[in-house]
């Protein structure tokens, strides 16, 4: 452009590249500490304490950084915070999603957090904003609990939509086709327990999206990069062309669980098949006299009434 102009000035500078900078660049206390958050020193100097969780306390360390989050907990010499870059390299290299997925994590819509989670189960935190919702969307192996703690949110559930408001829940099922959505003026803060045989993040299938988001993209956890196989469903359902996917091993469990989902179909819809032919009312044919039968053989024809004589004059 035409329109800058480079002036020299002799001045300080510091691009708080490191833990160890910022250190130098915050306020400090009588014993030269910064401390934020939830935090208590005893016999520590030149330090820096963060911490965005629980209660962390330090005691006679010198020159040290500690760092605590939701999902990692840091603790270096500040002569060596530096490293932490070849340290997160480490983590990349050991496939730990802590490197490159925070545990808060922003969408278009709001946020999500994920509190806790373990074998079957997970538990988030979600906001949205006011005017706006998640993709129309379903899943095939987990189910949703949502509670509202505060604001107001519309939930579409199937063929049924109907408000939710603070103190109140709702049960998603696996395959509902569902979506939530934020018709307030106030963020809508609600906490959803996910339940099931596998609670992953790539097990979705968006059906419409606000957002130009399709298909079975992942809705934004650690490590869902690849696309499950309910995607090539609703991609069958639309006459899109479909390539085959390679299944990673986090998706070679999803195989056997949709084959044993299609046996149960199929056995389904045999009973419903054979509760039908045994309701079906059998009409019977109508008898002829002289033609009636029965288990045993022909019968007799039925006896001819006699003929009264003629009246005499």
């Amino acid at each position: 452009t035409a329109h800058a102009a480079v002036v020299p000035v002799d001045m300080g500078w510091s691009d708080v590249g490191s833990w160890g900078a910022l250190h130098q660049e915050s306020a400090t206390d009588s014993d030269g500490n910064t401390t934020i958050g939830d935090v208590v020193t005893l016999d520590t100097h030149d330090s820096y304490v963060r911490s965005e969780k629980q209660l962390t306390t330090v005691v006679g360390l010198k020159n040290v950084i500690v760092v605590v989050t939701p999902d990692a907990v840091l603790v270096a010499d500040e002569r060596h915070d530096q490293k932490v870059k070849t340290l997160v390299e480490e983590l990349k290299r050991r496939g730990r999603a802590e490197a490159t997925q925070p545990a808060r994590v922003y969408r278009p819509w709001g946020w999500f957090q994920t509190m806790d989670d373990g074998h079957r189960f997970k538990v988030k935190r979600i906001c949205v904003k006011p005017g706006a919702q998640l993709s129309l969307q379903k899943h095939w192996h987990r189910s949703e609990h949502w509670v509202v703690v505060s604001g107001t949110a519309l939930v579409t559930r199937d063929d049924t939509e109907f408000m939710l408001r603070e103190n109140e829940s709702t049960f998603i099922a696996p395959g509902c086709i569902h979506r939530l959505s934020n018709p307030g003026h106030v963020d809508l803060h609600m906490i959803e327990v996910q339940s099931g045989e596998y609670v992953g993040e790539d097990d979705i299938v968006r059906i419409a999206d606000d957002y130009g988001r399709g298909g079975a993209a992942p809705e934004g956890e650690r490590g869902a990069t690849r696309k499950p196989a309910g995607g090539k469903v609703a991609a069958k359902a639309k006459g899109v062309a479909v390539k085959p996917i390679r299944r990673g091993p986090a998706q070679a469990h999803l195989v056997p669980a949709a084959r044993k989902l299609k046996r149960r179909r199929k056995a389904k819809l045999a009973i419903t098949a054979s509760r039908r032919v045994r309701r079906r009312v059998v009409r019977p044919a109508a008898i002829t006299p002289g033609r009636a039968r029965t288990k045993k053989g022909p019968g007799k024809p039925p006896p001819k009434s006699p003929r009264k004589p003629p009246r005499k004059r």
